[in-house]
């Protein structure tokens, strides 16, 4: 999905055009999860938003998004945010171990309970 959003840059392309950036996410639906091939559809919007559909290799669904909305970014914007040294406030994925909490001892089987609803008897 990433890749297929760059298409969305039009300043990256061409430079007189100022790029548009993912801002809000409405009405987002995962259809499927595992698909190895997607194909992305972007239907445009009015105000700088998108509408997406992401089927599978097969055409079924994959996700869709009612409405993305995109913002303007400006060159100007970028460079101002690499002067500042935002350009170095990266980011790191850490991995904080916790203490086991696993049960010593198993849960007895009656202690075990299914919800269901009204309508439906185990």
């Amino acid at each position: 999905l990433d890749a297929a959003l760059h298409t969305l840059l039009p300043g990256v392309v061409d430079p007189d055009r100022q790029a548009l950036v993912p801002f809000g996410w409405e009405g987002v639906t995962i259809h499927a999860v595992g698909a190895g091939t997607v194909r992305v559809r972007f239907s445009l919007g009015s105000n700088n938003t998108v509408g997406i559909a992401v089927a599978d290799a097969t055409g079924a669904p994959v996700a869709t998004v009612e409405t993305l909305s995109l913002r303007p970014l400006s060159k100007q914007a970028l460079r101002s945010a690499a002067a500042t040294g935002a350009g170095d406030a990266l980011y790191a994925v850490r991995w904080n171990a916790l203490p086991d909490s696993t049960p010593k001892t198993a849960v007895p089987a009656s202690e075990i309970l299914e919800v269901v609803s009204g309508d439906r008897t185990p």
